[in-house]
């Protein structure tokens, strides 16, 4: 064989194989798209077969997607589902939420779903037949919109808290606006399941502290029940609501607010080893004060809410904000992490607190067994001394002193972090600790600085400043 016809048949060969290379090539281009056709999230939506945005929404992110009448049984969910490899989720909205719900939890054994998703549904008594399930619950996510009506949001948090008894992989209800980032949290939930979303993104503080465990409880505050009183829910309990949840009220919608559980505050001290002495110390979890006298407590009758309705976990019930700085006068080292402000448990005057105890600051709010102690000295006495207009800046409703120290006098508030209920750095400084200038644009400049921060300016009195930084200055 000559050296050339050695190269030839070599040739030859490279080129055999590069031929049966490509035919192997083009029979797998030709397979992949029924097998990305088998592996994608099937996305069974349950409705009437009218317009349906989060229909049309899934398709576009890849899943297939099939109509079902929500008169449809069982028999016609396995037909749907076979064998399929891909994810299987049973999706819907308004009235035909409850029908789903019951396919996708009663199904039989053998008629695998991994998801449940459903908007704006009612799931009345629902929760009561959970007993009969016979295959193993889906992961479930349950959004009810914002401005639908609460009993949505009601029966969305029963069938959730009744599934998480059941031991469900993993529930979630929300309380949220019919939106894009709704609609791709539903998207999300389809084709990859369950995933921890981001804490500064629209949902990864409701899943955290919405969770069965948030990451704050209260349990101390059961542990006598005897103490325990139970009271109807009256204006003056809204009211005070909205003090941490202002114009997002909708947050409550997933409780009645038919009835509050609480702890005489007289009664609870007595019952505790709080210190000795007529003044009240009250230190909520972000280190904001308030300052009482016994006199004070035996007079207008506070008590400490733990529970409303069957809601034992108040910080389940929180806003969260985000600040664009830590300081208004130190360079930023990046950006600030997303805060929690849950509603935990709180003081409250049934009776109304009196002016000199009325409170806009949130202390009342966010309690815990040690935020109570007794001391026989007024901690404040440095501000009762003064004239009534910078006793009244100090202590009264927007007291600085709630949040500032003046002279070691009052509080060292703080932030505390959505991702673990602790604090954040950045905690208040003594007003006499300050650099003047900084002290001098916080009283005369606060809508300046308020907008730096991102938040409501707090308001003093021209007079009321410029007496207060006098005094601050006085050496």
């Amino acid at each position: 064989m000559t050296q050339s016809s050695i190269r030839w048949r070599a040739c030859f060969a490279a080129l055999a194989a590069f031929a049966a290379l490509a035919a192997f090539a083009a029979l797998a281009a030709c397979a992949t798209p029924r097998v990305a056709r088998d592996q994608a999230a099937l996305a069974i939506v349950v409705g009437d077969g009218g317009p349906s945005s989060i229909a049309d929404a899934l398709a576009r992110s890849g899943a297939t997607v099939v109509r079902l009448d929500p008169s449809a049984e069982h028999a016609d969910l396995a037909s749907i589902v076979g064998s399929r490899a891909g994810r299987v989720a049973i999706v819907s909205e308004g009235p035909a939420a409850r029908a789903a719900a019951k396919l996708a939890l009663f199904r039989p054994p053998g008629v695998r779903v991994d998801a449940f998703v459903a908007v704006g549904g009612t799931y009345d008594a629902l929760a009561d037949d959970l007993g009969s399930m016979r295959a193993a619950p889906p992961a479930v996510l349950l959004l009810s919109p914002a401005d639908g009506d609460p009993l949505q949001a009601r029966t969305a948090r029963g069938l959730a808290r009744a599934l998480e008894e059941k031991n469900a992989p993993h529930v979630e209800a929300h309380v949220a606006p019919k939106d894009a980032d709704a609609t791709a949290l539903i998207a999300a939930f389809v084709a990859h399941g369950p995933t921890p979303q981001p804490l500064e993104g629209p949902w990864g503080v409701k899943q955290r502290w919405s969770s069965k465990r948030p990451p704050l409880d209260h349990d101390a505050f059961w542990s006598d029940e005897r103490l325990v009183v139970t009271r109807p829910v009256d204006g003056a309990f809204h009211v005070a609501l909205t003090q941490i949840f202002g114009d997002a009220m909708s947050e409550l919608n997933p409780w009645p607010l038919q009835e509050y559980k609480a702890l005489p505050l007289a009664a609870y001290l007595r019952s505790r080893d709080v210190g000795r002495g007529d003044h009240l110390v009250v230190t909520n979890i972000r280190g904001e004060q308030l300052y009482l006298t016994r006199a004070e407590i035996e007079r207008d009758e506070p008590v400490i809410v733990i529970g409303i309705d069957d809601e034992r976990n108040l910080h389940r019930l929180f806003t969260s904000y985000r600040l664009k700085r830590a300081t208004s006068w130190k360079p930023d080292e990046g950006p600030m992490p997303t805060m929690i402000r849950p509603l935990g448990p709180f003081l409250f005057f049934p009776r109304g607190a009196p002016p000199e105890l009325a409170d806009t600051t949130l202390a009342t709010f966010s309690l815990t067994p040690a935020s109570f102690r007794f001391q026989a000295e007024d901690p404040v006495a440095i501000a009762r001394r003064l004239s009534p207009e910078l006793r009244a800046t100090l202590l009264g409703a927007d007291g600085c002193l709630k949040c500032h120290a003046l002279r070691g006098a009052g509080a060292h508030a703080h932030h505390v972090r959505a991702i673990d209920g602790k604090a954040h750095g950045g905690f208040a400084l003594g007003l006499d600790e300050y650099p003047r200038d900084v002290l001098r644009r916080f009283l005369f400049d606060q809508e300046t600085v308020a907008a730096g921060f991102g938040v409501t300016p707090l308001r003093v009195p021209a007079s009321a400043a410029e007496a207060l930084y006098a005094l601050v200055d006085a050496k």
